[in-house]
């Protein structure tokens, strides 16, 4: 899972040197196939840092930005966001206190 987790954060964003610190949480949500097949995806959370750096979104995915976000703007920019990662955000902010 964790190993999955920095894959896929390396393929969206292109950051490099990314480290995991601890986990968050996990989330669920729905998305159908072509053939209209509806498909529940989980997805697991974790903390991680990387040093700062130019982000390059994967367009293939459909990720059309990111960026790096201020920490004290963390969760005050960031809306409209689906309700199941404001949970993971809050999950988060709990345990950095």
């Amino acid at each position: 899972k964790r190993a999955a987790a920095l894959r896929e954060v390396i393929e969206e964003t292109g950051v490099q040197d990314l480290t995991i610190r601890s986990k968050i949480g996990k989330t669920y949500h729905t998305y159908r196939l072509m053939d209209k097949t509806r498909v529940l995806k989980r997805s697991y959370w974790y903390s991680m840092i990387a040093p700062d750096q130019e982000l390059h979104p994967q367009a293939e995915e459909g990720i059309e930005k990111a960026v790096w976000v201020e920490w004290d703007s963390l969760g005050k920019d960031l809306q409209p966001v689906f309700p199941n990662i404001t949970d993971i955000l809050q999950k988060f902010f709990r345990r950095a206190g």
